[in-house]
């Protein structure tokens, strides 16, 4: 069984300082990063040790990635004058993130599960929603959605779809199925199209888009203020109040409420995404989503049992087939 490694017999040693400060650095190489928070206490613990960081944070950080985060830099690009053991960190709990979510996309358990063929391409999908979240502004998120080639795009789409069905009927909350009443009718696939549309919108809007799916499949209180201020700005529908039958189990959409917000310029995140793959797929919106799932049905199509360097090739926006 394996043990972790604690700094603290080592205290006395790390900053004595008749130790030169090669020894130090070896040290602190042998423990494990694991979450970041040992080594983020270490480095404050005493003045030698902020200093030491102070000069060699970049070799300290260049040594645990290459140990124990060897994709970190492809996964998640960081110059690199820029690698720290923060940032190291954030990775370490995006990975996290990712893990938790693949979990709940691909469980057995779970009737819309992602298929084995297409679980590394959704894999890719959510490291590619990482760097949508980069983009500092919803224009600039417009423009790198337009850059992007079809083979990502269906990584997005993928991720996305199934998200939002693992939501629907795993999720609590609006997102829920049981949301729309005993039966459905025109009023219920018109709320849940709002309600969904709204989903996959403020995960693409996120800053951390992966951690949105999973504070809702969780049903946790964060996700569904998201939502509903997401689906405030974006619902295409004013109902009539009092909608009719206010009955348990009969049909009520949520009532919000709030500021009239500005129009922000250009489209919405998941038109701009359908729009992209209409393009790519030479149809219009209305077909993509048809085309897209025979195209993920495909077994032996170039982006099923994605490898890492096809991975590779869609997170620097490229297809996967040279």
């Amino acid at each position: 069984m394996a043990t972790l490694v604690s700094p603290e017999p080592y205290a006395p040693f790390m900053t004595s300082p008749r130790i030169p400060v090669e020894l130090v650095l070896k040290t602190i190489q042998h423990l494990p990063f694991q979450d970041g928070n040992q080594i983020a206490t270490l480095r404050t613990a005493h003045p030698r040790l902020r200093a030491l960081f102070t000069n060699y944070e970049h070799s300290i950080a260049k040594h645990f990635m290459k140990n124990e985060l060897r994709h970190a830099q492809t996964d998640f690009p960081c110059h690199e004058t820029r690698l720290s053991v923060d940032w190291l960190a954030t990775c370490v709990k995006s990975y996290d993130t990712v893990d938790e979510v693949m979990h709940a996309l691909c469980s057995p358990h779970n009737n819309h599960a992602i298929p084995r063929h297409n679980i590394p391409l959704a894999n890719a999908g959510l490291l590619l929603l990482y760097r949508l979240a980069a983009q500092d502004s919803h224009a600039h998120k417009l423009t790198y959605l337009t850059t992007l080639p079809n083979d990502a795009l269906t990584a997005l789409y993928l991720t996305l779809h199934h998200a939002t069905l693992t939501a629907r009927y795993t999720g609590s909350g609006w997102i829920n199925q049981r949301s729309y009443g005993r039966f459905m009718d025109a009023n219920q696939i018109s709320l849940r199209t709002d309600l969904e549309f709204s989903f996959v919108e403020a995960v693409l809007c996120s800053a951390d888009g992966p951690a949105l799916i999973l504070d809702t499949l969780l049903g946790r209180p964060c996700a569904e203020i998201t939502l509903l201020n997401v689906y405030h700005e974006c619902g295409t529908r004013d109902w009539a109040w009092p909608c009719w039958g206010d009955g348990k189990g009969e049909f009520e959409p949520p009532r919000t409420q709030g500021p009239v917000r500005e129009v922000r310029g250009g489209s919405t995140l998941y038109s701009c995404l359908l729009e992209g793959l209409a393009r790519g797929l030479g149809c219009g919106i209305e077909g993509v989503r048809g085309k897209v799932e025979e195209r993920l049905a495909e077994r032996g199509s170039g982006i099923a049992w994605l490898s890492l360097e096809g991975k590779a090739r869609l997170l620097l926006g490229l297809d996967v087939d040279v």
